[in-house]
């Protein structure tokens, strides 16, 4: 990492694309991060300042998205300066996190030197916020020696550590702030066991949120909380089923809710079921929660019954309680609402209980069509299957006129967050050239004009989007240059 006090030239980003990169979540009362508002700053830019294998900047953004996973699941709203390859100005990033009035902020960065050096190092400023970013810069370091696996360098004053400058980022932040060298990705061992594997991005993530949490004097808790939105199924709600061998109890901590229900285990199955409706084709992570304890079984099939058949997943309820685990991610949904279910069997070998708790259901990546439920369109609008590049089997569409008669399409359950939103139409010359899409956000709505004359038959982005919990929309008006036709085909929401 080399970074000078002198401000780079970069691309301009517009007020709605920084605001887009505000990922918000709402977090649960009783979080241990709710209120507080983390910035990261990812540094450098996609190819910029390369390791061995993968680029610093494509590392430090990856681990940021992990990070910021950790801090939004324990209730704290995350700003980014970047979510893409981009590469902004400093002054572009550091008044980002300024302008959104962070309250602490962590610029994430890995090292070069000689094939012998190694180890994490952490910066800070004594000229902003002095003594809590040097708490900060320790408390990061210290996390980082327990769960990466380097040596250690110490925290540094950036003057004093040789530098010979402040640092633009942890100098000019209106916040406590500093920067952690992870590690030395021109180090052998550092680069194939930390920097070019999965695990050592995660570990990195998960020392950085566990940092913030000792700067706040508060426990760290990992694995997903529910925050607002997704589909939640208690095992005291009426969507849930057990037979009377099931009980429920309150004898271990870390259940969702009231209670839990616990079963013997035996050599047959006498499931618990959480049943739910699914509105909107897609992709859905399922997360389960459970209370730990070692009499539990170490081998728990859960099934999971989607829209491609049912998988069994394996869980040992001996660890990770009062959390929610992954079960995978599955397509679910249908053109229509569709009924699923998630099953837990006690048939196992392995311990004495079972445990049925809580069921997450949270959409990744969901899309709606034309054909759909979550589309409507007045009488003005028709519907055709004549061009073959359409998604689905059909496609509606409209002649332009000075009146909005938008077409609509709306999703269900989103979990409040970032967003990708994508829009499929079909083309041809006698499409609009300036088709207007209003994209409806947390700060109102975004008017997005698109050439549909060209890019039919896939997906093209209509930008990154910070939306809110439960219902979200995007319409296409037909008020825009006269004597061509505007075509509703299919909208895409995807989780950052």
């Amino acid at each position: 990492m080399k970074q000078t006090p002198r401000l780079r030239l970069g691309r301009s980003i517009t007020t709605t694309a920084l605001f887009a990169l505000t990922a918000l979540l709402v977090p649960e009362s009783g979080a241990t991060l709710s209120g507080k508002k983390i910035g990261l700053d990812p540094g450098h830019g996609a190819g910029v300042n390369p390791g061995v294998y993968i680029a610093e900047g494509t590392w430090v953004l990856d681990a940021a998205f992990r990070a910021r996973t950790h801090l939004q699941n324990d209730g704290a709203q995350v700003v980014m300066t970047r979510t893409t390859g981009a590469d902004p100005s400093l002054a572009t990033r550091y008044n980002l996190l300024n302008s959104n009035n962070c309250n602490l902020s962590v610029i994430i960065h890995s090292n070069a030197a000689s094939a012998a050096a190694d180890g994490i190092e952490t910066y800070y400023c004594s000229l902003s916020y002095g003594s809590s970013s040097q708490n900060l810069a320790t408390d990061l370091r210290l996390r980082a020696l327990s769960m990466v696996r380097n040596d250690n360098r110490g925290t540094k004053e950036c003057l004093d550590a040789g530098r010979g400058f402040h640092f633009a980022m942890v100098r000019y932040t209106n916040m406590p702030s500093s920067l952690p060298e992870y590690y030395f990705h021109t180090n052998a061992w550092e680069n194939g066991n930390i920097h070019n594997t999965t695990s050592g991005r995660e570990n990195v993530a998960k020392s950085l949120y566990a940092g913030v949490c000792d700067y706040y004097g508060q426990t760290p808790v990992f694995g997903s909380q529910p925050g607002s939105g997704g589909i939640i199924i208690d095992n005291s709600s009426g969507n849930f089923s057990a037979s009377s061998n099931w009980t429920t109890s309150t004898s271990v901590s870390g259940y969702y809710g009231s209670n839990y229900h616990t079963r013997a285990t035996t050599d047959h199955s006498d499931v618990a079921t959480w049943s739910f409706t699914i509105k909107n084709r897609g992709d859905y992570e399922v997360l389960a929660r459970w209370t730990a304890h070692p009499n539990r079984a170490t081998s728990i099939p859960y099934v999971v019954d989607h829209a491609s058949g049912s998988t069994f997943v394996y869980v040992d309820q001996t660890t990770n309680g009062g959390q929610w685990n992954s079960l995978g991610t599955y397509l679910f949904g249908d053109t229509g609402p569709m009924n699923h279910t998630v099953r837990l069997s006690c048939w196992t070998t392995t311990g004495d209980y079972v445990v049925a708790d809580a069921i997450w259901i949270v959409p990744k990546k969901v899309w709606v069509d034309n054909h759909h439920d979550g589309f409507q369109a007045s009488g003005n609008w028709s519907v055709s299957s004549v061009s073959t590049d359409r998604y689905g089997p059909n496609y509606a569409y409209r002649s332009t006129q000075p009146i909005s008669d938008p077409a609509t399409w709306t999703v269900e359950h989103l979990t409040a967050g970032t967003y990708q939103i994508h829009a499929w139409w079909t083309a041809h010359p006698n499409r609009s050239a300036s088709a207007p899409y209003i994209v409806h956000d947390s700060g109102g709505t975004d008017v997005v004009n698109v050439n549909q004359r060209t890019n039919g038959g896939q997906w093209n982005s209509l930008g990154s989007y910070t939306l809110g919990s439960g219902q979200n929309k995007v319409q296409l008006s037909c008020w825009t240059s006269s004597g061509d036709i505007v075509v509703a085909d299919a909208i895409r929401w995807t989780l950052q």
